[in-house]
């Protein structure tokens, strides 16, 4: 099995860069892919601005400007880049690479790593490319990409990966690092001697860098063959919160379990128009009236058992990215924000003081998601998790 697109990822716990490293960090890695040949020598334009006023940023400076206009702007550190054809492309034309970079967390969590880089890569239908390459040129380059992405972003995982594989992981909503086609973890991620004996395999730069033949006409089922006996053995090692630094406590894990406790719950389940468990909590957001809001799941996990309240949000790639329209963007996150408050103010009026957890089926509208409520003081915690399903 073959896959259309593939990502490459870097995650780390927290470090602040200044914004002339971060900047370096961007330009290099840009400058080792154009070095690669083939379609990797196109352009980039910036997205941190309106996407319908493209910035080309030809040079070290043109980068350092946007990247610095962003963060005045209020960023929080988080940027996002396209490479384009040329001609210039049209708004909503295929995309070939799109890189998201979120830096300069000082410390990390259970459910997400500090920082972390997630770059898409379009393999099919790439019409506007003159030169489109297939994916298995790409997984030829599978180890250099892994390397160059060590060198340039010092983390503590790198991963080359896919939706396919993506599937496999069993620790969605945390900080544990992804096993994909070629995988490089850090000292603190893995003891190097509990790892399989795969084809490709080598120390380098303090960790272990291992995955499939770049050459096989299965990467996707030999990927799998890897990676779900990592995930099984429970061997692998969450992002450290703070990097270099171990976690003095195991990452609490989201499950289903009470750990034998009978528990009291705050509101009642009921059944969506999709047959889907939701659960619905009711409150009083002014004297004499009373209100109902409604989260996609609810559970208890631990020993002693923490409440958990889950919302889902499926897609929503259009409404921020998509249509390019800045009001559209402002308005979608600011349904977001009411929806948040009014969630928070029916659960702090049951004395709850548990964890609110928000997941969005799309990285880069996490991470979008993810700012805009840091920014705005709002107490969610969000993370990608690909297979939510929205009810």
């Amino acid at each position: 099995m073959q896959p259309n697109k593939l990502l490459l990822r870097a995650s780390w716990g927290g470090r602040v860069d200044s914004m002339e490293r971060q900047v370096a960090m961007v330009w290099d890695c840009w400058q080792r892919w154009a070095a690669l040949g083939g379609s990797l020598t196109q352009g980039w334009v910036s997205l941190n601005t309106s996407p319908e006023q493209f910035i080309h940023l030809p040079s070290l400076a043109a980068l350092e400007a946007d990247m610095q206009r962003a963060y005045e702007a209020g960023s929080g550190g988080y940027y996002r880049f396209l490479q384009y054809g040329e001609p210039t492309p049209p708004i909503g034309m295929p995309q070939h690479l799109l890189m998201s970079v979120s830096m300069v967390a000082f410390e990390g969590g259970d459910r997400m790593a500090a920082n972390n880089v997630v770059v898409d890569i379009w393999i099919g239908d790439i019409t506007h490319l003159e030169d489109p390459q297939p994916v298995g040129w790409l997984l030829g380059l599978g180890p250099r990409l892994v390397k160059d992405f060590v060198d340039v972003w010092q983390p503590d995982a790198v991963s080359l990966d896919s939706r396919e594989l993506i599937r496999l992981y069993p620790h969605q909503g945390s900080a544990h690092p992804m096993v994909g086609y070629f995988t490089w973890l850090g000292p603190l991620m893995v003891d190097p001697a509990v790892l399989p004996d795969t084809p490709v395999r080598e120390s380098y730069a303090g960790g272990t860098l291992f995955g499939i033949d770049p050459a096989t006409e299965d990467p996707v089922g030999d990927a799998k063959a890897i990676a779900l006996p990592l995930y099984q053995s429970s061997l692998l090692h969450p992002i450290p919160f703070i990097q270099g630094q171990p976690n003095s406590t195991p990452a609490v894990q989201p499950g289903h379990g009470t750990g034998g406790h009978e528990m009291e719950t705050l509101g009642r389940p009921l059944l969506s128009y999709q047959a889907v468990l939701k659960y619905r909590v009711k409150y009083t957001p002014k004297p004499g009236s009373e209100e109902y809001v409604d989260f996609d799941d609810h559970f208890w996990d631990g020993d002693p058992p923490v409440e958990y309240f889950k919302t889902m949000k499926q897609g929503y790639w259009v409404h921020l990215f998509e249509e390019l329209w800045p009001g559209d963007r402002i308005q979608q996150l600011a349904q977001f924000e009411d929806q948040a408050e009014r969630q928070l103010f029916a659960l702090q009026q049951h004395g709850y003081e548990g964890p609110l957890d928000w997941h969005f089926s799309d990285q880069e509208v996490a991470n979008l998601v993810k700012t805009y409520f840091e920014r705005h003081q709002i107490d969610v915690v969000v993370y990608f998790d690909p297979d939510c399903e929205e009810t």
